[in-house]
C-alpha cells in the first residue's frame, strides 16, 4: 500500500513543485477566472480546477513539441499464419457467410429499389423569389 502511495506522490512531484505563483500567465488567467466566480468560498476549488487544467496543457504542449521516438527496426518476413488477423470465432463464421453470399442471420434484407408509390403532393406554398417580395 505505500508503494502505491509513494508512487503517485512521486508522479505528482512535479504538478505539486510548480511555481504557479510565478508564472504570470496561469495568474493572469486565474484571475479572470475568480473573477466569475460569485462566492468566495468556491475560490479555493475554482483554483485547485484551474491548476489542474493549466498544468496539464503545459505538459502536454511541451509532449507534443518533444521529438518523436524512432521507429522500431522492421521484423522479419511474417508467416502465413501471423498475416491473417485473428478475429473471434463468431466474426469468422459471419466472414465466411458473407464470402460464400450466403445470408447472416439477424440481419435483415432490405430490397435495392426505390419506393414504387407515387410521391405525395407539397403541402407548404412554394418559396417567394427575393424579387416577388
Amino acid at each position: 500500500m505505500d508503494s502505491q502511495h509513494n508512487t503517485s506522490s512521486n508522479a505528482l512531484a512535479p504538478f505539486e513543485s510548480y511555481d504557479f505563483a510565478g508564472d504570470a500567465t496561469f495568474q493572469a488567467g486565474l484571475k479572470s477566472i475568480l473573477a466569475g466566480v460569485a462566492d468566495p468560498a468556491d475560490h479555493p476549488a475554482a483554483t485547485d480546477k484551474a491548476r489542474r487544467f493549466y498544468y496539464a496543457r503545459l505538459t502536454a504542449a511541451a509532449a507534443a513539441s518533444a521529438p518523436a521516438p524512432a521507429p522500431a527496426p522492421a521484423s522479419p518476413e511474417p508467416t502465413a499464419a501471423a498475416t491473417e488477423p485473428a478475429y473471434p470465432a463468431s466474426f469468422a463464421e459471419i466472414v465466411r457467410l458473407v464470402s460464400e453470399g450466403k445470408p447472416v442471420p439477424g440481419v435483415r434484407e432490405i430490397p435495392d429499389k426505390l419506393n414504387d408509390a407515387a410521391p405525395t403532393p407539397a403541402t407548404l406554398a412554394p418559396r417567394r423569389k427575393p424579387w416577388e417580395t
